[in-house]
């Protein structure tokens, strides 16, 4: 699997509302991502913090089949909570 970086050069977090999701597709899968939901960038006083890492597991969508059928989203080793292999991070750095 080959490796690759993104960089997001600017985005703005308010006190009333410091959570981020993201999502970004495994290529060239079309129905596999990584991503976090809800993250709250500050720590849990509300205070900033410089850096923050999130690890990032698989998941996969079961939408390959083209049979659009409802099912849970879940790692490809079946699991449906966060608890498979680790395959990269999102990193936020707040200069």
């Amino acid at each position: 699997m080959s490796t690759g970086k993104v960089t997001i050069e600017q985005f703005s977090v308010k006190t009333d509302s410091p959570f981020v999701t993201l999502t970004t597709m495994i290529a060239p899968s079309p129905d596999w991502f990584v991503g976090m939901h809800g993250l709250s960038l500050p720590d849990d006083q509300g205070q900033s913090v410089q850096e923050r890492q999130v690890e990032l597991v698989p998941y996969d969508t079961g939408t390959d089949d083209r049979v659009a059928t409802q099912q849970p989203i879940q790692s490809p080793s079946g699991v449906t909570s966060s608890s498979s292999q680790r395959i990269g991070t999102f990193t936020f750095i707040q200069e």
